[in-house]
């Protein structure tokens, strides 16, 4: 089945298509840490003016807030399938006292909002976790008003540079991506945004790369103990499962991912993929 043949099966499962990784409280604190001056970076520039700004996939509403406080006439919602980090965001929002952000809880395949009601909208390390990614720029596209502007996200894991890359830490990475297949996600997705906008049509865009990395002792001693995490947590059971690994091979990896972050020289860097467009109008469309 190709990703246009969609059915209303497919919509009914995808409307409650859950979030890969899960939501751990590290790795929850860990995309916490993404900030709008940061992460949005690619974006922001592109926001001056506009009123209606959604941040779809926003999780505990980092970024969310970010852009909220640098355009503070603007109106910002936040919108993420997970429960738990909406009512954190809003709780959040409060904290800030910030009175032009709202947080709702929607999924990228069917949002609870009309037809046009944005002129701006971020997508940030959304893509890569969907099953159905065209489906999901379609109902995007819906939200937004001709004229606006779209941002989208995604680190894109062929670019993966890791040291000392050991035989253990390239078996680690290969389960990593396993999962990230295995739950309806695409390791390499960021590479295709432009692709993603060209297709619907959209003018102006605009692709571009930044890059994270890991090169300080804390930073990667947190990396590898959330890896450890993932091996001993929801990636290792379904690894077992699925009889890629077993319960020995899952600590060993573990291990592993530990003893690489607190290698005195260890050192991860990715590449982030970016791609901002423009919906066209009706007359942009047919030539008028």
């Amino acid at each position: 089945m190709s990703d246009n043949d969609f059915t209303q099966a497919d919509e009914a499962v995808l409307k409650h298509e859950e979030y890969g990784p899960g939501y751990r409280r590290e790795l929850i604190e860990h995309h916490n840490a993404r900030t709008a001056e940061n992460d949005a970076r690619f974006l922001l520039p592109h926001l001056a003016g506009r009123v209606d700004i959604l941040d779809c996939g926003c999780g505990k509403g980092s970024i969310t807030l970010g852009i909220a406080k640098a355009y503070p006439a603007a109106r910002v919602v936040g919108c993420d399938i997970g429960e738990g980090v909406v009512a954190e965001a809003q709780a959040d929002a409060l904290l800030a006292s910030l009175e032009n952000v709202t947080f709702q809880i929607g999924s990228i395949y069917s949002l609870p909002f009309d037809d046009g009601s944005f002129d701006a909208i971020i997508a940030h390390a959304v893509f890569q976790h969907l099953s159905k990614p065209e489906a999901a720029m379609a109902e995007l596209d819906r939200v937004l008003r001709p004229g606006g502007v779209i941002g989208l996200r995604d680190d894109d894991r062929g670019s993966m540079v890791l040291a000392p890359h050991t035989e253990a830490m390239a078996r680690a990475l290969e389960v990593m991506d396993w999962f990230m297949l295995e739950t309806g996600g695409d390791p390499f997705a960021g590479r295709n945004h432009r692709e993603r906008l060209h297709r619907l049509g959209y003018l102006d865009i605009v692709g571009s790369a930044s890059c994270e990395a890991d090169g300080t002792e804390s930073a990667t001693r947190y990396r590898g103990a959330m890896a450890a995490a993932a091996f001993r947590g929801k990636l290792g059971r379904s690894a077992v499962e699925a009889g890629l690994c077993d319960d020995v091979d899952c600590e060993r990896l573990a291990r592993a991912c530990e003893d690489w972050g607190a290698h005195p020289a260890a050192f991860d860097c990715i590449t982030w993929c970016e791609a901002v467009g423009i919906k066209p109008n009706f007359e942009a469309k047919t030539g008028g």
